[in-house]
């Protein structure tokens, strides 16, 4: 099976996101030989990955240094894929109402373990 463009993965990638989360608006961009989604709330970053990993062409293994082509029959399309979710102010003040209330010393917690805690709970999370 020939490999996609970059270009042709992306559209793919953007046909096949707007089938699994109607409603959710993605930003799919093709530069080179990578593609950046980025999109706010909605599904999970693993959620996503799960549907964009096929167009990738492969994986890079650090411990050699070197991208490995993958030869298992995937349309492929792009070197790499990234996929970044962003959180609305609301979903994150959401978020910090939800901790508040399950965790009573949730005052006396430090700022660097609150921000952990939120994030933590926003990655995990599917926003609607």
């Amino acid at each position: 099976m020939p490999r996609l463009t970059t270009t042709a993965a992306a559209k793919a990638i953007r046909s096949d996101l707007k089938v699994a989360f109607p409603g959710v608006k993605f930003s799919v961009r093709s530069h080179s030989c990578s593609i950046n989604v980025t999109w706010t709330n909605g599904p999970t970053q693993k959620q996503v990955a799960e549907i964009t990993w096929k167009y990738t062409n492969g994986t890079f293994d650090g411990m050699i240094d070197c991208y490995e082509y993958a030869n298992d029959g995937r349309p492929g399309g792009a070197d790499y894929v990234f996929c970044q979710r962003e959180y609305s102010d609301e979903a994150k003040a959401t978020a910090l109402q939800c901790l508040a209330s399950y965790w009573a010393d949730w005052a006396g917690i430090d700022s660097y373990q609150r921000d952990e805690r939120l994030y933590r709970h926003l990655t995990a999370t599917a926003i609607a």
